[in-house]
């Protein structure tokens, strides 16, 4: 069988695109929707769009379809939850008070946390030299966005 681009690593930047531009999407959505009366409205209304999106997508997922879906424990579907809204509200925090440019800020962290954190220390995934450089590289642009914000703002 032929390998394509859209497989392996290909498929893997294409999906993490797709996320990229649909997180892109839900920033541009939520810092526009910022000066309404009532931010956590939008996005609980922006988590119901959400909600009719993913519904829609069940019957494509090959894992049983609509109603094959396994939601047990509770507790991790809670959990992603909140941290649904944590991110949410951290967007609209970060976004109202600073701008979008501070996402720069926020992914970054979101590396350490999810790559480290998360990966490496609770799932046990493997890491290696040049994970670890990328890391130190993420390191590195928080560094530098910092000093890019100090010198805008001097």
């Amino acid at each position: 069988m032929e390998r394509t681009w859209l497989s392996g690593f290909g498929l893997a930047v294409a999906i993490a695109l797709f996320g990229a531009v649909g997180n892109g999407l839900f920033a541009f959505s939520q810092r526009k929707a910022a000066g309404s009366g009532s931010p956590f409205l939008i996005v609980s209304l922006m988590v119901l769009a959400c909600l009719v999106f993913s519904l829609m997508s069940l019957p494509f997922i090959p894992r049983g379809g609509l109603f094959g879906q396994d939601i047990r424990p509770l507790w991790w579907t809670l959990a992603g939850g909140l941290g649904l809204y944590m991110t949410m509200a951290c967007f609209y925090w970060l976004f109202t008070l600073f701008g979008t440019t501070y996402y720069a800020l926020y992914s970054v962290l979101a590396i350490l946390t999810t790559t480290l954190f998360v990966g490496q220390i609770l799932l046990r995934e493997p890491i290696n030299r040049y994970h670890l450089g990328a890391i130190a590289f993420a390191i590195l642009t928080v560094v530098l966005f910092t000093l890019g914000q100090t010198r805008q703002s001097s």
